[in-house]
């Protein structure tokens, strides 16, 4: 294995059918083995075995070479401080955008508001406030982003406000929390 600084570790080594271990909680199954099938498993995995990893087959006078990248990635859990905002016209109620365990620290939070009256989607970059992630013990991170909302009349009743994250854990988008505004006349 080679990880993102250079250095070069050796992981597993499997022997004339003598196992030997040099990380642990690294696994390869022997049965699956003889079966042609060379899958090493890893329990407990951390930010430090993110890299590539080479298995080397010999069977004398073959050899068989793969390489793989591997990337370590934590998913966040999202969680917003309300779903349901009421607040009065030229009054203004804040939100926030709890984004938790997350890894790597790399991490996008936006809020944008759509109006209940059309498609339009806004960005809100000028009223929010994001953190800076902060570590965890266990070396994941957490984040937070907040909103002012302030309606300016009742029209804006039923609008809907988006939390929307961005993280390499997630497969092909992003994850969306949506809050609903309703706006009460005086």
């Amino acid at each position: 294995m080679r990880s993102i600084d250079g250095t070069v570790h050796t992981v597993y080594l499997l022997t004339n059918r003598v196992h030997t271990v040099y990380r642990n909680k690294s696994n390869i199954e022997e049965s699956e083995f003889r079966r042609g099938i060379a899958s090493l498993s890893m329990g407990d995995v951390l930010e430090s075995d993110e890299g590539e990893y080479t298995c080397s087959i010999y069977v004398t006078p073959y050899k068989l070479t793969a390489k793989i990248s591997v990337q370590v990635s934590a998913r966040p859990t999202i969680t917003l401080t309300s779903y349901e905002l009421t607040v009065e016209p030229d009054h203004e109620r804040s939100v926030v955008c709890e984004v938790n365990r997350f890894y790597p620290k790399s991490i996008t939070i936006r809020w944008f508001k759509s109006r209940k009256s059309s498609n339009d989607r806004r960005a809100l970059d000028k009223e929010t406030c994001n953190s800076v992630p902060a570590e965890n013990s266990d070396g994941t991170f957490n984040a937070t982003s907040l909103i002012v909302v302030k309606p300016s009349s009742t029209e804006e009743d039923g609008d809907i406000y988006s939390c929307i994250v961005s993280h390499r854990s997630f497969s092909n988008s992003d994850e969306e929390l949506n809050l609903t505004l309703t706006v009460k006349g005086n």
